[in-house]
C-alpha cells in the first residue's frame, strides 16, 4: 500500500530547509510602499566596514568575522559589503547564506561536495561569461571543480570575496570531528589560500558560544569585530531619514523611539515602518510626535517582529524576560530586585526547573536586559518588556509552554533517560544514535510523547523510513487508550514551527504520510486541516500547470466545493478549446457554454461565426441567420437573408418542376429545372444544385424513352411491315434481362421478366439466350441482322456494342422479314441515339 515518491530536487530541498530560518530581519523589507524612507536602508557601521575591507586588502590575512546576537544587523553590513566591493570590477562576491541550505538533521548538507557545487553555482553567476563557461563545466565534479574555480579566478586576476552568512550553521556542534564537512574543509586549507586572490567574511551568531569561540581562536583579534547596538547618534540618523520625504520629527519623538529601542537597528527600523505606516493611515501633515509614537506601539507591537526575537532565546532567558516585564509597569519604567524576581519563581513552581542565573548573564550580554549593582534589573529595550507583557504572561504562554515540555515526558524514569539522551544525540547530528535511543524508550514506554514524536520526525526526514514513520504512528495507535492522546501526538507533529511536520520533511511525503494516517484515525482536527492545506497547495500548483483533472482531485480532498467548481469550469472550458482545435465548433460550444462562458466572450463568438460559415456551405441557412444574429454580424445577416430569399424562390422552381414531371408535362418541368438551378447557384447550395441537375437527367431520360416508345409505336403500327413488338435486352454475364418492352396492342411501355415474356411467347427467350451466346462478342459494331423464323412469324435479332451487348429484337407476324428488316435499317441510327439517352450503352 505504500508507494513513496523520491528525492525531490536539493534546489527545493534547499527552500524548505529556508523555511525554517523563520521570519528575520529581511522580512520587514518585502513591504512595499516605495516612498517609505525606511525601505532598503544602511545606516552607520562605517567603522565596521572600513575595518573589513582595510584587513581584506592586506597580504597576510584573508579572514574577516563578524559575530552578534540575531537581527542585530550582520547580514545588512554584508549586503552593503557586497555593492561596494561589486564597485571595483576586480572583484567577484559571492554572498552566501549557510541557513538557507544547511539542514542540521541531514549529514549530507554540511558536506564539502554539496556546499561547493552551491558555491561553484554562485561565483558562476557573478562572473564574466567566460570564466562562466569554465565553471559550468566544473560543476559535476565538486571535488576538483570548487579548486579549479578558485584557480581560474586566480590567473584572471580577480579577487573572489566570500561573503558568508549564517556560518555557524555548518560547524559541527561538538568537539567530535565530522569528516567531509566544508568547516573542516576551510580549517584545513586556511593556509593555503592566496590572500590575494581569495578573502573570506564569515557572520556568526553570538550564541552557541561554544561552537563560535571553536572558530574564533584562529582569527586575530583585529580580524573580528562585534556588532552591537546603534549608538544613539546612528539611530537618530536612522529615525530621521524621513526628512528626505519633507516630515520632521519633534525632538520627543525621536528621544521616544531612541528609549525604546536602545539603538536596536532592527526595532527601531520596525519602530519607524510602524509609525511611517500609522501617519499615513491618518493622512497627516504635521511633524511627528511622542503621542504617534505611542499610537503605533499599541497599534503595532505584534506586527514588528519582536516575537522572533524572543523565540531565539532558551526557555530559561523567556522565563526572566516574562516576569521582569510582569513586574514592571506598562513603560517598563523602574527596577526589578534579584528577590522580587525570585519570589515570583516560587509562585510558579514549573519553572525552577528550567530557571538558571546564567539566563539572565546571557540577557545582559545581548543587552536586553541591565544590571546595577544591587541585582536589580531593568530592559535597555523597553520594546521587547513592552511585547512580553501583552504576548508572554507567566501564566499563560510560558506555563503553556512548560506544559508542553512535560507532556512529552515519560513517567518511566528510565525510558526518560534514553529519551533525554536521543535528543543530546541530535544536537550532535548522531541521527543514528538518536533514532535509537528513542526507540529504546519506546520499549520500556510504548505511549510516551516524546520519544515517539521524536522518532517520528527523525522517520519522516529520512527518505527511507517513511513506512517507519507509518508503522510507529500504527503502533502508538494500537497501544493507546485514549483518542486525545493520539491527537495529542499528532497535533504536535503538524505543529511544529514554522510549518508543521518538520520543514526539511518534503511536502510530498507529508502528504502521503497524512492521507495514509487519516485512513485508519479521522478525528484529529489539525492533521486534517494540515493535509488539507497540503492538498489545496498542490491543487493550486497542479492548476498553474493546467492539469485540472488532478487539481480538481486534491481540492475534493481538501473538501474545498468552490474551488472544484471553478476547477470544473475550467475543464469544460479546456475541453472546450481541445474540441475547437479539433475543428468540432458543435461540441466546442457545448463544452463553453457548460464552463459557463458567457455571450460576449470572444470564444463563444468566434465559434457562433464559424458555425455559421459552416451551416451557411451546408444550406442550413436559417441555422446560419440563428447564429449571425447572435454575434450582431450585419454584414453576414444580409447575405444569408438574400441567401434564403434565393433559396426559397429556387425551392419553390423546383416543386413546380417535379409536379410537372409527374404529369409527364416534361419540356415545361425542364425549363422550372433551368430556373431552380439558376437560384441554387447563385446561392451556392452546392447539394441543392446536384440534386436539381441529377433530377434534370432523369426528365432527359424520360423524354429519350418516350421518344422511343413513340418510335416502337409507329414502327408496330406500320401497316407495311409485320412488327407486332419490339424489345431490348441487356446481357450481363450470363444473364439476359429484358429493359423494355412495347407491342401494338398494349400501346405503352412495359418492363418485362423473363417470366412474363415466355408467358407471352412460349419459348421464345430461351431460344435467343441460346442464339446471343453463339455470337462472336470480340466483334464490335452493330452485327449483321439474324433472322429467326418460327410459325406464324419470326424474330430479327440486332446486336448493339460489345462485352455486354444491347439485344435489340423485332417480333414480325406474317412471312414479310424483308419488310420487317428495311424498317429496322431505316430507324436503327435514331434508335441507338434515343438508347444512349437512356443511358444503355451501345
Amino acid at each position: 500500500m505504500w508507494q513513496w515518491k523520491n528525492k525531490i530536487e536539493e534546489l527545493c530541498q534547499s527552500t524548505i530547509n529556508s523555511l525554517l530560518h523563520g521570519y528575520n530581519n529581511r522580512t520587514y523589507r518585502k513591504m512595499v510602499d516605495k516612498n517609505n524612507p525606511y525601505e532598503n536602508v544602511f545606516i552607520g557601521r562605517k567603522s565596521i566596514i572600513s575595518k573589513v575591507q582595510n584587513i581584506l586588502d592586506r597580504n597576510d590575512r584573508n579572514r574577516f568575522v563578524l559575530y552578534g546576537h540575531p537581527r542585530i544587523g550582520k547580514t545588512y553590513i554584508l549586503e552593503q559589503l557586497k555593492r561596494e566591493l561589486a564597485e571595483d570590477k576586480n572583484n567577484t562576491v559571492v554572498l552566501f547564506d549557510f541557513s538557507a541550505y544547511v539542514d542540521s538533521l541531514k549529514p549530507s548538507t554540511f558536506s564539502t561536495e554539496y556546499i561547493k557545487k552551491q558555491l561553484i553555482e554562485k561565483i558562476s553567476d557573478q562572473s564574466d561569461e567566460y570564466i562562466k563557461k569554465q565553471l559550468i563545466e566544473k560543476i559535476s565534479d565538486q571535488s576538483e571543480g570548487f579548486e579549479a574555480a578558485l584557480a581560474d579566478i586566480e590567473h584572471s586576476g580577480k579577487r573572489l570575496v566570500f561573503l558568508f552568512d549564517e556560518f555557524q550553521d555548518c560547524v559541527p556542534t561538538t568537539s567530535d570531528k565530522t569528516e567531509g564537512t566544508f568547516f573542516q574543509y576551510l580549517q584545513q586549507r586556511k593556509d593555503s589560500f592566496n590572500y590575494k586572490h581569495v578573502n573570506f567574511v564569515f557572520a556568526v551568531r553570538q550564541y552557541n558560544s561554544g561552537r563560535i569561540d571553536r572558530f574564533l581562536r584562529d582569527c586575530t583579534l583585529d580580524s573580528q569585530a562585534q556588532v552591537s547596538l546603534f549608538s544613539k547618534e546612528e539611530t537618530e540618523d536612522l529615525i530621521c531619514l524621513s526628512k528626505d520625504k519633507e516630515i520632521d520629527w519633534q525632538e520627543d519623538a525621536v528621544e521616544s523611539v531612541w528609549e525604546r529601542t536602545s539603538g536596536h537597528p532592527y526595532l527601531t527600523n520596525q519602530l519607524c515602518l510602524a509609525v511611517w505606516n500609522l501617519r499615513r493611515e491618518l493622512s497627516t501633515s504635521t511633524p511627528i510626535e511622542k503621542s504617534l509614537i505611542d499610537d503605533a506601539i499599541k497599534k503595532d507591537i505584534n506586527n514588528m517582529g519582536i516575537k522572533n526575537i524572543i523565540s531565539d532565546l532558551s526557555i530559561a532567558e523567556r522565563i526572566v524576560i516574562s516576569i521582569v516585564s510582569t513586574l514592571l509597569d506598562e513603560n517598563m519604567t523602574g527596577f526589578v530586585e534579584y528577590e522580587s524576581l525570585e519570589g515570583e519563581l516560587n509562585k510558579h513552581e514549573s519553572f525552577k526547573e528550567y530557571f538558571t542565573s546564567e539566563a539572565i548573564t546571557s540577557l545582559k550580554k545581548a543587552s536586553y536586559l541591565v544590571g546595577t549593582d544591587k541585582r536589580s534589573y531593568y530592559f535597555k529595550i523597553k520594546l521587547l518588556g513592552q511585547w512580553a507583557k501583552e504576548y508572554l504572561t507567566p501564566e499563560n504562554h510560558i506555563r503553556a509552554e512548560i506544559e508542553e515540555k512535560e507532556s512529552l515526558r515519560c513517567k518511566d524514569g528510565i525510558a526518560q533517560r534514553d529519551c533525554e539522551s536521543g535528543m543530546a544525540f541530535l544536537k550532535e547530528r548522531k541521527k543514528k544514535e538518536a533514532k535509537k535511543r528513542f526507540q529504546e524508550s519506546i520499549a520500556r514506554a510504548p505511549v510516551c510523547l516524546g520519544p515517539n514524536l521524536e522518532l517520528l520526525k527523525i522517520q519522516l526526514e529520512d527518505d527511507q523510513s517513511v513506512e517507519e514513520a507509518y508503522n510507529t504512528f500504527s503502533s502508538f495507535f494500537a497501544r493507546s487508550t485514549d483518542e486525545d492522546v493520539v491527537c495529542s501526538l499528532l497535533s504536535k507533529l503538524v505543529s511544529l514551527p514554522p510549518t508543521g511536520i518538520p520543514s526539511s520533511v518534503p511536502i510530498e511525503r507529508q502528504y502521503e504520510f497524512l492521507g495514509a494516517i487519516l485512513d485508519i484515525f479521522k478525528d484529529c482536527a489539525k492533521v486534517k486541516e494540515r493535509y488539507q492545506a497540503i492538498c489545496k497547495q498542490f491543487g493550486d500548483e497542479a492548476r498553474t500547470q493546467k492539469n485540472l483533472k488532478q487539481a480538481k482531485e486534491y481540492y475534493q480532498k481538501a473538501e474545498l466545493p468552490d474551488k472544484v467548481a471553478e476547477v470544473n469550469k475550467e475543464i469544460w472550458e479546456q475541453h472546450g478549446n481541445e474540441a475547437y482545435e479539433q475543428k468540432n465548433l458543435e461540441k466546442a460550444l457545448e463544452f463553453y457554454q457548460k464552463a459557463g462562458l458567457e455571450e460576449t466572450d470572444a470564444k463563444i463568438r468566434d465559434i457562433w461565426n464559424k458555425l455559421g460559415h459552416e451551416f451557411d456551405k451546408m444550406g442550413k441557412l436559417e441555422e446560419a441567420l440563428k447564429l449571425y444574429q447572435k454575434t450582431q454580424n450585419s454584414e453576414k445577416i444580409a447575405e444569408i437573408q438574400e441567401k434564403i430569399s434565393l433559396d426559397y424562390q429556387g425551392n419553390k422552381a423546383f416543386s413546380k418542376a417535379k409536379e410537372l414531371s409527374h404529369k409527364r408535362e416534361l419540356s415545361k418541368a425542364q425549363e422550372f429545372c433551368q430556373e431552380a438551378l439558376e437560384f441554387y447557384q447563385r446561392v451556392q447550395l452546392t447539394s441543392k444544385v446536384a440534386l436539381v441537375q441529377q433530377f434534370l437527367k432523369d426528365i432527359n431520360i424520360m423524354t429519350a424513352r418516350e421518344k422511343l416508345i413513340e418510335l416502337f409505336d409507329e414502327i408496330t403500327t406500320d401497316k407495311d411491315n409485320d412488327v407486332v413488338a419490339v424489345f431490348v435486352t441487356v446481357t450481363t454475364g450470363q444473364d439476359t434481362d429484358v429493359v423494355l418492352y412495347h407491342n401494338s396492342k398494349d400501346k405503352e411501355e412495359k418492363e418485362v421478366s423473363t417470366g412474363t415474356y415466355e408467358a407471352l411467347y412460349g419459348g421464345l427467350i430461351e431460344t435467343f439466350t441460346r442464339l446471343v451466346k453463339g455470337f462472336d462478342t470480340s466483334k464490335s459494331g452493330e452485327l449483321e441482322d439474324v433472322t429467326f423464323r418460327f410459325k406464324d412469324g419470326g424474330t430479327i435479332i440486332v446486336r448493339l456494342g460489345k462485352g455486354n451487348p444491347v439485344y435489340l429484337f423485332f417480333v414480325a407476324t406474317g412471312t414479310n422479314m424483308a419488310g420487317m428488316s428495311g424498317e429496322r435499317r431505316r430507324n436503327m441510327p435514331k434508335i441507338r441515339e434515343l438508347l444512349q439517352q437512356l443511358k444503355i450503352d451501345c
